[in-house]
């Protein structure tokens, strides 16, 4: 009894754990970045235009005190394509400098993690990088980083930051800050207006009033807290959502736990239980002695386990809020791990006095007269000809059937949530070769970007590539953010005001471009809509959109659906040709190209190189790449801690079975010894038993892998068709996974060597 309570106690401490976690996580996360946008710290609305007549618009809009209590400007330069680290150059998007005079007088909450002098402002020749930015290009304090506006303007990273405009990589916006006096030197940028805007009336209701007023056309990007909260949230919901299910599997393997071990207790006991209603205690009274002790353990073992889970959800949350604030402690996961201590407690408590039923139908009387105290469920025998411990182990598996089954659920659910995780790391660490899928992007085999696609450089660079013997095919275009091209919001309102245009010279079907329903634009008044937009406008594929080009109303028919993260969703595919009809300046930053073959991309990059030192030269669009490398740097360790607590679980599970069946089989095993057989052939027939029921579930999990895990993970990315399966990788990890299982069930088994014939005398 006290090793059966000592196993399901220790199984349920890992259930509870995993449990409280997942759902820890997702609380603290949510809880913390809606406590952090909360106030007035940060302000409600963030205009970032290049247009100086729509800044000065806003502005003026900002003193009617009906909408707005207060707003503050900023001007910068947009850097992006003309930034060095320690030499290197780097293409990082969407990248804006600016300057202040003080963190304490910013609209947005801006933390200081690392500094070398001031925690002020940036001092003449420094320069305040995001921790983001410091991530992805593995920037140190004291690292140089050059912008060239037409000359070098080299400045010292003296500041490591968090700010409330960087919430996570997904979002595709940083910002540079620098000194007044360094400002000065950045003139021959792109201008760019950064206005913060501190709603009085509703956030919606101050929105719309502003850009009524520039005609519904920011010239730039339009920030607002619930496009920067989602942003920060995106990756907890899918990751712990994924792992709230994963642990909703395990509680309910653990209630199977629960109800075989206190069935064999009462199968095993079943005289005795007689015994104990004859002397006259009542039903409530028998069945107390046996489900209390459980009660008490299993309690025990679910608080231990919510509290290890606040040290561990504490760790992943600070991992995903990397990027916000400076997080430390969560008091919301407080309050939500002593909710869930209270549910799992009494959600065990409730099954395990209902699994003590079967005592109410006990007559004492046929009590006496059973004499088969053994856990045996069926005296079918499959294998009659032969006595090999395979054969013996296939009559056992009927013989102790619902021992089996129980194996085979837990066997099939760690199998199966071991490769839904490891394959989601695989998915997320290899986005770079199916960034089509996830971002509606080109897949390129290589892609050139550079501060030269301004002048002829373009057409000269292109000229290069259309002659190379090593190129497929090639396309261009870039990913804008609506300065002269957008939807038309005073007929739509959107949910999010960030919102971006991905303009290609030509959709060509061998970059992959993904689509839902119909077609990707084959002509200039054909657009490819994605869902996020056609849910918000109720609009659908073959219905007509109405975009504005340089501020004039133009309609436009929806050719084409498709699911993409790129600005959480809100995006739209246009043709190159269809800006130049609407006289739209087309800035193309990108040329994307097909190899041949792909082993040539070291060859054919360091040629291009060498050709045009001004260009960069990678395997995907950097701004995709650099998302990439961020979001598998946090979603890895979360899933490698969940795939280690599963199999941990597994393996209990394997280990409590083990030691259960021979401590409660030690008589047949004596007596199988007096007739003969070798403790090593009683150890083979039990791990053979293992193998096939571990096998057996490894099937099912295999099925279940292949026709849940990507409409599952498609689900939690709203729709993304992201999921690669890595079957080569999930074959090895199957073996090395049942290789433990026989390890742990050879070790917990090996008390079957000291098993003596003689202590059949004993007993």
């Amino acid at each position: 009894m006290k090793v059966k309570l000592v196993m399901i106690g220790a199984i349920v401490f890992v259930a509870s754990t995993i449990f409280t976690t997942c759902l820890t996580f997702i609380s603290g996360v949510n809880g913390y970045v809606s406590q952090y946008y909360s106030g007035h710290q940060t302000a409600d609305l963030f205009f970032n235009t290049a247009d100086p007549q729509k800044a000065k618009t806003i502005l003026d809009s900002c003193t009617d005190t009906d909408y707005v209590s207060a707003y503050k400007q900023y001007q910068g330069y947009r850097v992006s394509n003309a930034v060095t680290v320690n030499g290197n150059s780097i293409d990082p998007g969407y990248l804006y400098a600016f300057s202040f005079q003080d963190t304490k007088d910013l609209p947005w909450q801006m933390e200081v993690l690392q500094a070398n002098g001031s925690t002020t402002a940036p001092p003449k020749g420094d320069i305040w990088i995001s921790q983001l930015f410091a991530d992805q290009y593995h920037v140190k304090l004291n690292d140089t980083i050059q912008l060239y506006p037409g000359h070098s303007v080299q400045l010292k990273v003296a500041a490591i930051v968090n700010n409330a405009l960087t919430p996570s990589a997904l979002l595709g916006i940083d910002y540079f800050y620098l000194n007044r006096d360094d400002m000065t030197q950045l003139g021959s940028f792109r201008a760019v207006n950064l206005i913060a805007v501190q709603a009085k009336a509703s956030v919606s209701k101050t929105k719309k009033h502003l850009l009524s007023t520039v005609d519904n056309q920011v010239g730039g990007i339009l920030l607002d807290k619930g496009t920067l909260i989602q942003s920060a949230t995106m990756l907890s919901s899918i990751v712990g959502g994924v792992g709230l299910l994963a642990s909703v599997l395990i509680l309910i393997s653990v209630l199977f736990s629960i109800a075989f071990i206190l069935k064999s207790i009462l199968k095993k006991e079943y005289k005795q239980l007689g015994v104990l209603k004859s002397l006259g205690r009542t039903n409530r009274e028998v069945r107390r002695i046996y489900y209390l002790p459980f009660l008490l353990v299993n309690t025990a073992a679910v608080l231990v386990g919510c509290g290890v889970s606040v040290i561990i959800s504490n760790t992943l949350i600070h991992i995903i809020l990397r990027y916000i604030g400076d997080y430390t402690f969560s008091a919301i996961a407080v309050f939500v791990t002593a909710l869930c201590f209270l549910a799992l407690a009494a959600i065990i408590a409730v099954f395990t006095i209902l699994v003590t039923r079967p005592v109410n139908k006990i007559i004492p009387a046929e009590a006496f007269r059973n004499t088969n105290t053994a856990a045996v469920d069926s005296k079918l025998t499959v294998v009659k000809s032969s006595s090999s411990a395979f054969a013996m182990a296939i009559n056992d598996m009927f013989k102790y059937s619902h021992v089996s089954l129980l194996l085979v659920i837990v066997f099939c659910i760690s199998f199966y949530l071991t490769f839904l995780f490891f394959n989601i790391n695989y998915s997320v660490s290899r986005i770079n070769e199916n960034a089509s899928k996830w971002f509606s992007t080109p897949q390129s085999d290589l892609v050139i970007t550079g501060n030269l696609f301004s002048s002829d450089g373009k057409d000269e660079v292109l000229q290069t590539i259309q002659n190379s013997s090593d190129v497929k095919s090639y396309i261009y275009g870039d990913i804008i953010t609506g300065a002269n091209v957008g939807l038309n919001k005073q007929k739509y309102d959107l949910k999010s005001s960030n919102m971006s245009i991905t303009v290609m010279n030509d959709f060509n079907s061998q970059f992959q471009f993904s689509i839902l329903a119909g077609h990707n634009p084959e002509h200039v008044d054909e657009v490819a809509v994605g869902n996020n937009i056609l849910r918000d406008t109720g609009l659908h594929v073959g219905d007509r959109i109405s975009l504005l080009f340089n501020n004039q109303e133009h309609d436009m028919k929806i050719v084409g659906s498709y699911i993409t993260l790129l600005n959480n969703g809100y995006n739209i595919k246009i043709l190159h040709d269809t800006l130049s009809k609407y006289d739209v300046p087309a800035n193309e930053t990108a040329i994307c190209v097909r190899l041949k073959n792909t082993a040539d991309f070291d060859r054919v990059k360091q040629s291009i190189l060498q050709t045009y030192p001004g260009v960069s030269v990678n395997a995907a669009l950097p701004d995709i790449s650099n998302t990439v490398s961020t979001v598998s740097d946090i979603v890895t360790p979360v899933t490698l801690i969940l795939i280690v607590a599963i199999l941990f679980f597994s393996l209990l599970n394997v280990v409590m079975i083990t030691i259960i069946t021979n401590t409660d089989q030690r008589k047949n095993f004596g007596i199988m010894k007096a007739l003969g057989f070798s403790s090593g052939y009683i150890m083979a027939r039990n791990l053979a038993r293992i193998a096939v029921l571990s096998a057996a579930g490894l099937v099912f999990a295999f099925l279940f892998n292949a026709f849940f895990s990507a409409k599952l993970f498609a689900f939690a990315l709203g729709g993304v068709d992201g999921f690669l399966n890595s079957i080569a990788g999930t074959l090895i990890l199957s073996g090395a996974i049942i290789a433990s299982i026989l390890a742990a069930g050879f070790f917990s088994g090996l008390s079957v060597f000291s098993v003596s014939p003689r202590e059949l005398f004993d007993e």
